[in-house]
């Protein structure tokens, strides 16, 4: 189950809330709210990474551009 757009900014500032008042019930309480709230989040998958081969580098070397110094 994901959670709320809303849900996450309240978690978020309960937790500020909680550090900036320095109280340890509340910095407690407001952790584990947003670490659930963080738990629910669905992310896609990451892209594969892309490895660059020998020539690719050679290539962006080349291009490479260097600032003149005047």
């Amino acid at each position: 189950m994901s959670c709320k757009q809303s849900e996450l900014v309240a978690a978020i500032n309960s937790f500020t809330a909680a550090v900036v008042s320095n109280d340890p019930n509340l910095k407690a309480f407001s952790s584990k709210l947003l670490g659930s709230v963080l738990q629910t989040i669905e992310y896609d998958p990451e892209d594969p990474e892309v490895t660059e081969t020998k020539e690719d580098t050679d290539a962006s070397e080349e291009a490479a551009v260097t600032p003149e110094v005047v």
